[in-house]
């Protein structure tokens, strides 16, 4: 687990800094921030104001046990002062000094500390032991000197020698045992033993005064220490079952101590100060009220700080949103969720109305970007394609020309230089490199935001009671040029799993469409998308252990059966060594073979090759291989999608192994055993296009490692004359397929491994559209930075030998550089540019219209948006590109024809030739 802190402006909510640690985090004042590490017994000192390091140091080895609390008292001195508490005992730390230890476990007494507090005259230190089957709670004073000043033992009567919960106060100490009675300490060191009130059902035993819940009423009791008598209000909150409330204890200047309370229904939010009076009469006072629709979710907690004019209160939702209100109201709302982000998707604005549909690339969809049978076909294509485009664009010309030709002509208007305003670019939302991203959270929000400017367009809260499982696009074609999306969210019942909700939403406005309940547990749901010749929308398939199938829209059924007769299915078994392949028949799922791996194996990877929409709809049984043109030689790469790749951790060795297995048969394909890995640090797996790589940190040669392994066909072809031969004889075909049930599937692969120094925390690999860009990687470093690593450089076929000559019978390649060990690192390669990123944790591409570009969203504690071209945007013009000037370019040249044609016909040269 990890855990965040850092500092805000407390006038904007802008974040001024921020950390992430795997150390525990105690934050207690504005002295500063404390982490510690229990089992390393090490503590991080931080300034409040800057987020740097103060100091660090360990426990000294005298000191025993594990740390369990650690904080910083703020006593008004410039020393730091810390208090360490371990499970035994307690320690008091001026500067690098220790000027106290408290009372440590013997032979005969043990001991456990139950928690401190601070307070201006210094520390309250509690813990419990027991002596002999007699135990007691023990309490002492010390002051920040180091000295103990009081201490005094209550004997505590308990079943099964159970240890109380004990919370401190401002002059008391509290202890509480259930709902059975209250102890109480004052301030001098007195105590009582006091039942709750008559009727009470549980106490909450955090505050002087109490919170007390019956089944349907809320009841609010004040422990007044002058007599010790608690005096109850009923019904202080509205009956609703659904409200949530958060309590606090008010200490603040000019009034006396109170409780502080928010309260949040479907409706309305409020927050509101009580306090008791003289004569025992509690007062309430409503600070700040919010009626209508709330966008937030249940109360987690909340703190007031409060002057004689003004107060400040801080409100945390259980869904991550942090208020700040003051006298004047709501200052800021600041959204943490994202934080949390559990799965996303990409939505295009203009996404109701189909874009023209390119001939080309729909052949490229139909038959394949990497099928050479359809290689001169397409060419024309596209040249068609853009003779036509290129007319359309001259005709376009003209008619903008004849409408902005006056604007056009005031050349000091084009070069004018003014405020600058967002300009709103139709053609980045149809192109679809400007959408709406929605998240789903892990603190149970769904959240729209802007790709382009960040900005949160909608936001909604899912109830607590159910819990987000993931989020889906689905689309249906109602018409010729007419596509409807909607945002499919599923969530599930906490209490029970089996209970499924399907919550269609509007993308653009986050309106709910429809709300549809299913019984069905499922482990697995996969979009199946449209098919514009046999299905007008994309379906989800539920699958439950028990490989029960489960259709929505359930209309899709008939289609859905169709389709899956065509697919290949594999599944992990709860085994973890296990792998069964299955097969659609007869309206179920049928398993046709399985893998079992060693028993000392458990599969903890696995990955499949990415495939667009309409690569999925074609799984066959035969795998194919595309070409790679090479000067004079083709080779042949292996590509299919049927296959996957898993790693095993080989509890008998320092290592892991690597298997390629075909979805068809179960047939291994390829197989490898990777010693030396170190498997408490990241691993990440990738299958993409003919080649698998596997990262993990190499503890023989201390660095993170990468190991690619690449798929290609036996056969070279040395003749460009011999292919074409093929082609048009249609012997191509037969020879590009590959058949997993043939002994010989003629696939070879290589390897080869490479050090990157900089760490690999995550790994993905570029996602375009149609898979026609260069699939280059991209890695999350250990300093969360986003790098990026081509392709080329981590081709298996890299020549060993520098300038050396090339057999054309080799699978050396003549294309990329040299085989080196280490990956180059350099800045211009790091995506991220000067960002600083905190606890990046994941990478996904959202894909566009345009084939080059995708949008690349890195999203942990941070989150990063930005549009990611790998080979830079070589299918569309720049945002830089000034369109204007290229026009009045083209208006004073054919201006400049006019007048050089009307002069020259007025030359002696043209009347003695006689043009005319």
């Amino acid at each position: 687990s990890k855990n965040h802190f850092g500092s805000l402006n407390p006038r904007t909510g802008e974040i001024l800094w921020s950390k992430t640690q795997t150390e525990e985090v105690a934050n207690i004042d504005s002295s500063g921030f404390v982490t510690f590490s229990g089992q390393q017994r090490s503590i991080n000192i931080y300034d409040s104001d800057s987020g740097s390091i103060i100091t660090t140091f360990s426990l000294p080895k005298a000191i025993k046990g594990t740390i369990k609390e650690a904080r910083l008292i703020n006593s008004g001195d410039t020393k730091l002062r810390l208090v360490v508490q371990t499970e035994s005992s307690y320690y008091f730390f001026y500067g690098d000094e220790l000027v106290y230890q408290s009372k440590q476990s013997d032979a005969g007494v043990s001991v456990t500390t139950t928690g401190f507090y601070s307070f201006e005259g210094g520390v309250y230190l509690s813990h419990f032991e027991t002596k002999q089957g007699k135990s007691q709670i023990c309490v002492a004073h010390v002051d920040f000197s180091g000295k103990e000043k009081r201490s005094t033992c209550t004997q505590y009567f308990s079943k099964n020698q159970e240890i109380p919960q004990i919370v401190f106060m401002k002059d008391l100490l509290i202890t509480d045992k259930a709902s059975m009675y209250n102890m109480l300490f004052y301030s001098d060191f007195s105590s009582q033993v006091m039942a709750p009130p008559k009727g009470v059902s549980y106490l909450v035993p955090e505050l002087n005064i109490r919170v007390l819940d019956n089944e349907d009423q809320l009841k609010i009791c004040i422990h007044d220490p002058s007599d010790r008598v608690p005096v109850c209000k009923k019904n202080i909150a509205k009956e609703d079952k659904r409200a949530s409330y958060a309590f606090s204890y008010g200490s603040y200047q000019h009034i006396k101590d109170g409780l502080l309370y928010a309260a949040r229904t479907d409706k309305s939010f409020e927050i509101h100060l009580q306090d008791m009076d003289k004569n025992s009469n509690i007062n309430d006072l409503l600070l700040f009220q919010v009626k209508g629709n709330i966008n937030f979710g249940e109360i987690d907690w909340i703190r007031g700080y409060f002057t004689e004019d003004n107060y400040r209160i801080i409100v945390q939702t259980k869904d991550l949103t942090l208020l700040y209100i003051t006298k004047e109201g709501l200052k800021w709302e600041l959204d943490n969720s994202l934080s949390t982000i559990h799965d996303l998707e990409g939505f295009k604005y203009k996404s109701s109305v189909l874009d023209k549909i390119n001939p080309y690339y729909e052949n490229l969809e139909k038959y394949g970007a990497q099928n050479v049978i359809y290689l001169i076909p397409n060419l024309v294509l596209r040249v068609k394609v853009h003779v036509s485009e290129l007319i359309e664009g001259v005709l376009g010309l003209v008619e903008w020309s004849a409408q902005k030709l006056p604007g056009l002509l005031n050349v000091a208007e084009l070069f004018k230089k003014g405020e600058k305003t967002e300009r709103i670019d139709p053609n980045e939302m149809i192109q679809g490199t400007r959408q709406l991203l929605i998240f789903v959270t892990k603190a149970n929000t769904v959240v729209a935001i802007d790709s382009k400017y960040a900005k949160t367009v909608w936001r909604m809260v899912i109830p607590s009671d159910h819990i987000i499982s993931s989020i889906f696009k689905l689309e249906e074609k109602l018409g010729e040029g007419i596509l409807n999306t909607k945002a499919a969210i599923i969530v599930r019942n906490k209490s029970s799993a089996e209970k499924t909700r399907i919550i269609l939403l509007n993308p653009l406005t986050g309106s709910v469409i429809e709300e549809v309940d299913k019984i069905f547990d499922a482990v697995k749901i996969l979009k199946i998308p449209h098919n514009e010749k046999e299905r007008k929308q994309d379906f989800l398939m539920f699958i439950d252990k028990n490989l029960k199938l489960l259709y929505f829209p359930s209309s899709e059924k008939a289609h859905a059966e169709a389709l899956l007769s065509k697919i290949n299915f594999f599944t992990i078994a709860q085994t973890k060594n296990v792998i069964e392949g299955l097969s659609f028949e007869q309206g179920k799922l049928t398993k046709i073979w399985n893998y079992v791996l060693p028993s000392q194996e458990v599969i903890i990877k696995f990955d499949q090759p990415f495939h667009t929409s309409h690569e999925f709809l074609k799984l066959h049984e035969e795998g194919f291989f595309s070409a790679l043109p090479e000067d004079k030689r083709i080779i042949f790469r292996h590509t299919d999608i049927n296959n996957f790749v898993i790693v095993s951790n080989d509890s008998k060795s320092n290592g892991c192994n690597l298997y390629v297995i075909s979805g068809v048969n179960g047939r291994v394909l390829y197989t490898s055993n990777i010693q030396n890995v170190g498997k408490n640090q990241p691993i990440n797996l990738i299958f993409d296009d003919n080649g698998v790589f596997f990262s993990y940190f190499s503890t023989k040669n201390f660095i993170y490692e990468i190991l690619s392994v690449e798929f290609f066909h036996s056969h070279i072809e040395a003749s460009y004359s011999d292919l074409l031969y093929k082609y048009y004889t249609g012997g191509l075909e037969d020879f590009v397929k590959v058949d997993y049930f043939d002994q010989d599937t003629r696939v070879l692969s290589f390897q080869q491994t490479f050090g990157f120094p900089p760490g690999i925390k995550v790994m993905k690999a570029f996602n375009s559209k149609l898979g026609l860009t260069r699939k280059n990687l991209l890695v999350i470093t250990e300093s969360d930075q986003l790098y990026t690593l081509d392709r080329k450089l981590l081709s298996s076929r890299r020549p060993l030998v520098p300038g050396g000559t090339v057999d054309p019978y080799s699978f050396e390649s003549t294309n990329d550089p040299p085989y080196t060990y280490l990956l180059p690192h350099s800045g211009l390669f790091t995506v991220t540019g000067t960002s600083h990123l905190n606890d990046i944790e994941n990478i996904r591409f959202i894909t566009t219209e345009r084939e080059s570009t995708s949008l690349l969203v890195a999203y942990g504690q941070d989150l990063y948006v930005n549009k990611y071209a790998p080979q830079k945007e070589y299918d569309s013009i720049t945002e830089k590109f000034e369109s204007s000037l290229v026009i009045l370019s083209i208006v004073i040249a054919l201006i400049g024809v006019i007048v050089v044609k009307f002069m020259a016909e007025r030359s002696k040269v043209y009347k003695i030739f006689n043009f005319s």
